[in-house]
Parts: C-alpha cells; structure tokens; sequence
C-alpha cells in the first residue's frame, strides 16, 4: 500500500498497487507500505516523474515508490 500525503493541504490518498490497475482511496486506514510526503505541488510532480523522488520524504519500502515510478508514472521518451 501506498500513501499520499500532502503536508500543506491535509489531503491524504492511499494507491493499492496490484497486477490489477491501481485502485486510489482518499483516505488513511491502516498502516502503508511507503509513504510519500510534501506539498501538492512536489508530489504532483514526483508522481508524474517531473522531479526526483528526493524532492519529497520518502519513508517505509522505497522500493514500492521506485515501482511506481517505474510502473505507474508518466515517462518521457523521445
């Protein structure tokens, strides 16, 4: 599982990742996986691998935030 969080909005969504296509719930049941934290706008562009993943604090499996990036993020390509 993992979480979302925006530390200058409040806003919270946790990503259920799975070989089916991710499943997002704005909430924070539970403990996650991983997490990542920082403003809307750094997690927005993390997310869409528009900046690196130490532009927000990264904690618990960072390979579960490598797999999205990899997996689920948009990639640019030429």
């Amino acid at each position: 599982m993992l979480r979302v969080r925006a530390t200058d909005t409040g806003d919270v969504w946790t990503v259920r990742l799975s070989a089916q296509p991710p499943r997002t719930v704005r909430t924070d049941d539970g403990p996650p996986d991983c997490e990542l934290a920082g403003t809307a706008e750094r997690l927005y562009l993390t997310l869409w691998n528009r900046l690196p993943l130490d532009a927000v604090t990264v904690t618990g499996d960072t390979g579960l935030a490598r797999l999205w990036r990899e997996q689920s993020g948009i990639t640019w390509s030429q």
